[in-house]
């Protein structure tokens, strides 16, 4: 099965983010990034994705990660700057999301071929109230 890599036009980041996020939330993936000069290279392994999405920061665009690192906790990664973000895929599978900002900071998102299985999404959210009597 060979990869296909796709290079995404900036008018279609919104939609492109909102399409993945339907189709990928819950995969398990590993966030690299190459740094900045505000701070280290970041790295998170094995961790589940809850969205990718183009938001508004201090009136500029950035591309905020979304991720579950602990079962209530989320982590948001944000891509400064953004300039480029190619996507690959072998079939039908998710492979990388790579974003290359103005700035120079690289950050590649791998997906795992698995997802967080339903039972441990279960387990993960809170408990209702339960009033004996």
């Amino acid at each position: 099965m060979s990869t296909r890599r796709s290079d995404i036009p900036p008018a279609e980041w919104a939609t492109f983010f909102d399409d993945l996020t339907l189709r990928r939330r819950g995969h398990i993936v590993s966030i690299e990034s190459s740094g900045s000069e505000s701070g280290p290279p970041i790295r998170f392994h094995d961790v589940a994705l809850d969205s990718v999405s183009l938001v508004l920061q201090e009136s500029k665009e950035v591309i905020a990660i979304v991720i579950r690192e602990h079962s209530l906790a989320h982590t948001t990664h944000i891509v400064d700057v953004p300039a480029h973000v190619i996507y690959e895929e072998a079939g039908e599978v998710a492979k990388t999301l790579h974003f290359e900002s103005e700035n120079g900071v690289t950050t590649i998102v791998s997906f795992s071929p698995t997802t967080v299985p339903e039972t441990i999404q279960a387990q993960t959210l809170p408990q209702p109230d339960r009033h004996w009597g």
